[in-house]
């Protein structure tokens, strides 16, 4: 049986998933009583394998902050075509998500032949998110080497 078998199925509404939304909500949100003014989100993988490194809140006095990943179980939806949740998520793991999908958006599972390295800069102040690091991409080369002949 599986685990979200018989347990309604919670997912969030797209409206609230989207660049827009996440940056209205961390210009909003209070870290610990204090103004976010960047959210970095560090990843790294290629060929099949790949995740999230580490997401990290810098506060408007400078002090910078480890945001860990919501302890939430979820699985995908092939009807709604999302991930759907075992309980409704809190605002704070709502925005986590948003901050954290332009990665999911861009690499998916990390299939591929290429090798990346990189960082998602949510620049609250400037109203921007970049994506920075670099990305290795392999070429394939078409060859044709005679490697034997009766000749």
């Amino acid at each position: 049986m599986d685990f979200l078998d018989g347990m309604d199925k919670i997912d969030i509404p797209k409206e609230k998933r989207d660049e827009a939304w996440a940056m209205r909500k961390l210009k909003e949100t209070l870290w610990e009583g204090e103004i976010i003014v960047k959210v970095s989100v560090d990843y790294s993988g290629g060929n099949d394998d790949g995740s999230i490194n580490r997401v990290t809140v810098e506060l408007a006095s400078g002090r910078e902050c480890d945001w860990s990943e919501p302890n939430v179980r979820g699985s995908w939806d092939r009807e709604k075509k999302a991930i759907v949740f075992s309980r409704e998520l809190t605002e704070l793991e709502e925005l986590y998500f948003a901050v954290v999908k332009p990665v999911e958006d861009q690499y998916g599972s990390f299939a591929g032949d290429f090798s990346v390295d990189g960082t998602i800069v949510w620049d609250v102040v400037n109203n921007q998110v970049l994506n920075r690091g670099e990305q290795e991409v392999r070429e394939w080369v078409s060859y044709l080497d005679e490697l034997w002949s009766a000749d």
